[in-house]
């Protein structure tokens, strides 16, 4: 996602790129990464919040 307009910047108080946050169904930050992440890196961040 590329936020234009940075709503989601300001929303969310992102300082860095690039970060990488999943949101749940209401929105909510469920877990960040400030930085850049391999593919390996990636799978794992996502898997450990589907735990």
């Amino acid at each position: 996602l590329v936020d234009v307009n940075e709503k989601l910047n300001n929303e969310h108080k992102i300082r860095a790129i690039p970060t990488t946050m999943i949101l749940d169904t209401e929105g909510r930050v469920r877990e960040s990464h400030i930085g850049t992440m391999s593919a390996e890196q990636m799978e794992a961040f996502i898997l450990a919040v589907l735990e």
